[in-house]
């Protein structure tokens, strides 16, 4: 299994839109991909929030037993108001995205 590029990888993820207001579709359809690319059993949650705005819970599981790890996050953001560049267009500057 090859080594995750964190910069490439946080880079796309900013690169997503994911508004609160909106669907975290795109979001969600990308971290099921990548972990089910990693080799994890992945899960999806969906329901409607009360503006009928479709939202998504990915879960990813790998390995078997007692014990583990988990990573609980959340794929939304506020809205990009007040930035001086492209909030969704990621960069690296001076090694900092």
């Amino acid at each position: 299994m090859s080594q995750l590029d964190t910069v490439k990888l946080t880079t796309e993820m900013v690169n997503i839109p994911s508004v609160t207001r909106d669907s975290n579709q795109a979001i969600a359809d990308y971290v099921e991909q990548l972990l089910t690319s990693r080799g994890f059993e992945v899960e999806r949650q969906s329901y409607v929030d009360p503006e009928g705005v479709a939202k998504f819970n990915i879960i990813g599981r790998k390995g078997s037993g007692e014990g583990g790890l988990a990573f609980f996050s959340h794929m939304d953001t506020v809205p990009a108001t007040g930035w001086e560049d492209e909030a969704w267009n990621a960069k690296v500057e001076a090694d900092r995205i």
